[in-house]
């Protein structure tokens, strides 16, 4: 009887260690891919005020206004969260964007860079691919959403061909996104900076931004968390764990940026420090996708 209790005992505990994983789930990123989260701001005034624009052209055609969807609104913010990473019609992660829900979404607009609801109409207007989007007459219902992150603001407009589920937003929201980059864009060559030049007791966080193969995806800026520094000159110019530089005395230094999740994945860039002027930060062109 006694060698009975043992064994059932044994027998529960091996059952109580197999459920650990299920009553405490790790949180891992999907196979290939590392991740990291943002905070930024949802404009939905901006969002409605762009329909608006939107569904003032389709009536100039004779087409019925596009109504704003609850779940698309929620796919076009998390998409203009990724694109801040990837201005592609290509997720980070690799998959297209119709992955976040493919019964339902039908086409997307993107653009990146304009502060204003009526610079984000007029170049989606002047393009072709988007225009067609926009005036498509099977075309029932849309996500616009509008998020602005580090002083840029990204615009998502994502198309359904069925009915909305009716939603009402307005003012500004600010949220945290987490966004998933497959590992295969990043490489060494994938891998870059627009700041060539700080000045003295100017101190900056190296921006790294993704720089994608045959332009997939486009050029977008990705968390510093995500990479280890090191200064070759840090007399010069120091650099901390989270890469803010401290420029500290005129000179050069590279500064080398080593990715977290592969070690392999290393490169470094020039930076020159002055003893004034401010630091120079090659801006990328404006654009829609």
């Amino acid at each position: 009887m006694k060698k009975k209790r043992i064994f059932l005992h044994l027998l529960f505990l091996i059952a109580l260690f197999s459920l650990l994983p299920l009553l405490h789930p790790k949180t891992v990123s999907a196979a290939g891919t590392v991740s990291y989260k943002i905070k930024g701001t949802i404009d939905y005034t901006k969002s409605y005020e762009c329909l608006k624009d939107i569904n003032t052209l389709r009536e100039s055609k004779g087409l019925k206004p596009l109504k704003m969807d609850k779940r698309l609104l929620k796919y076009a913010v998390q998409r203009c969260a990724e694109i801040t990473a990837a201005l592609s019609h290509t997720r980070p992660n690799g998959k297209d964007m119709t992955s976040l829900n493919r019964s339902l979404i039908s086409g997307e607009n993107l653009a990146s860079g304009y502060l204003t609801t009526e610079l984000t109409f007029n170049a989606w207007r002047n393009s072709p691919g988007h225009y067609k989007n926009m005036t498509r007459a099977d075309y029932k219902s849309a996500g616009l959403a509008c998020f602005e992150y580090n002083g840029e603001c990204y615009w998502v407009n994502l198309f359904s061909k069925k009915a909305a589920k009716a939603v009402t937003k307005s003012g500004t929201v600010k949220t945290t996104r987490k966004i998933q980059i497959s590992k295969k864009y990043l490489k060494k060559k994938n891998l870059g900076t627009n700041l060539n030049r700080v000045s003295v007791g100017s101190n900056i966080t190296l921006p790294v931004t993704l720089q994608g193969v045959k332009g997939q995806p486009n050029t977008g800026f990705i968390e510093n968390t995500l990479f280890t520094y090191k200064s070759s000159n840090p007399s010069v110019l120091a650099v901390t764990k989270s890469g803010l530089l401290k420029p500290l005395r005129e000179g050069k230094a590279n500064i080398t940026i080593q990715l977290k999740a592969d070690k392999k994945v290393r490169k470094s860039f020039k930076i020159n420090v002055y003893g004034g002027g401010g630091s120079n930060i090659d801006k990328y062109s404006i654009v829609a996708e």
